[in-house]
């Protein structure tokens, strides 16, 4: 059953976030960002029973705190979002272990400026596994080295009845992505660096950065 759920109270976003200040903006970093940025009008039907309808309070109460803490680019908040086996996938890279990626998003940014907006009005759906997928669309503009980049965003979350994220599916236009970023090289030329140097550096980095990740936050805690 697909639902529109009505905008959820968050704080009004603020202007414009700050990410840690790098020193240099090398290859690895900039591809340490991009994956990071890739890391955002339906009728109601039937009456939902009262499962469905716990089940799908608690994915609204994650959809909330998932544009709450990525706006805020609070990595630790993001991470107690997701189930441990989580996946994420996204056009430039491909499938990713959702905790890699959050492990490589809390370690290497190139201290660039980040405007992260989100449309409010997301979309619910009940699955028929009890799952319920949210659909949320956002818009981003941040700079990776040399490029200005603008990228519109839908993300489709599927949420389990504890609230816990299981998977993540970006959606964006890839050929605009990769224009925007490497626009002094031919079409074919932007493929080939995706392909050959882009991806393989990251599943090469991505390789322990989750239990990093749980480490480092477990002994905060």
């Amino acid at each position: 059953m697909k639902q529109r759920r009505p905008a959820p109270l968050l704080p009004e976003p603020q202007a414009r976030t700050t990410l840690p200040t790098g020193v240099d903006t090398t290859l690895q970093q900039l591809i340490g960002n991009a994956a990071m940025l890739e890391l955002m009008g339906l009728q109601g039907g039937e009456a939902a029973s009262t499962t469905e309808t716990s089940a799908n309070s608690k994915a609204d109460e994650t959809a909330q705190q998932i544009m709450a803490r990525s706006s805020g680019h609070d990595t630790q908040g993001l991470y107690d979002l997701y189930a441990e086996d989580a996946t994420f996938s996204g056009p430039i890279f491909g499938e990713q272990n959702a905790y890699g990626n959050l492990g490589k998003l809390s370690t290497e940014h190139d201290g660039t400026d980040a405007l992260i907006v989100y449309d409010p009005d997301y979309v619910t759906e009940t699955l028929s596994d009890g799952n319920t997928q949210v659909s949320i669309a956002w818009e981003a503009d941040y700079t990776l080295g040399w490029a200005d980049i603008h990228n519109e965003v839908v993300s489709h979350f599927v949420i389990g009845p504890d609230g816990k994220i299981l998977s993540q599916v970006d959606v964006y236009d890839k050929g605009r992505w990769l224009e925007q970023m490497f626009s002094f090289l031919p079409a074919g030329g932007r493929e080939w660096v995706r392909e050959h140097l882009m991806t393989p550096y990251l599943e090469w980095s991505l390789e322990g950065k989750g239990e990093e990740l749980a480490k480092g936050y477990a002994a905060s805690e």
